[in-house]
């Protein structure tokens, strides 16, 4: 078995801290919060990043093509499917509501074939065209995936922003607030 090199090794202690902090903080948050829908999604976007975090760490971690490629498909369960809870989450946010049954069903839909797409990959190489121990090279349906959750997250930002919630923000507040928002997702 080959040792992981230091870079890896310190990704994934950022990854396990991450995921821990995660877990400590939403447990306290669970027990001092009602049943409310806006806690409930927030609990669904937690529920996926940690999905995403634990998978990344394996992926990091994998040994072989078949654990690379198993961990990629939990990866992107939680990956696919964030933005559209997000959404939701920002929906209620602003709106202090549920976001419209069949718009949420619709945007499910588009999650859910992306990640059939994903998962289906061996048969048509659509998502990723090469996927191996060196990385991988995209395909068309990773580009319209990714343009998908991206125009999500963009206006989930845009609803937390202008929700009546922060109307005492000043313009520099709000762009800082957006800004923040924004940060993670810059990355990727």
């Amino acid at each position: 078995m080959e040792l992981i090199s230091i870079h890896e090794f310190i990704v994934v202690l950022i990854y396990i801290a991450t995921l821990i902090l995660g877990v400590v903080i939403n447990c306290f948050l669970f027990l001092r919060s009602k049943k409310i829908m806006l806690v409930q999604y927030f609990f669904r976007i937690q529920a996926l990043v940690g999905f995403w975090i634990v998978a990344k760490v394996f992926t990091v971690i994998s040994p072989d093509f078949e654990s690379l490629r198993f961990w990629k498909m939990v990866e992107y369960f939680g990956i696919c499917f964030f933005s559209v809870e997000l959404l939701g989450f920002a929906y209620i946010y602003k709106y202090k509501r549920i976001i419209d049954k069949k718009v949420h069903g619709v945007l499910l839909m588009i999650a859910t074939g992306n990640y059939l797409m994903l998962f289906t990959n061996d048969y048509h190489r659509l998502f990723f065209r090469v996927i191996d121990m060196e990385g991988t090279i995209k395909g068309p349906v990773f580009y319209f995936h990714t343009l998908f959750s991206y125009m999500l997250v963009i206006v989930s930002i845009l609803f937390i922003v202008t929700s009546q919630v922060n109307k005492s923000y000043s313009r520099r507040d709000k762009l800082m607030l957006a800004l923040g928002l924004a940060m993670p997702f810059s990355s990727t």
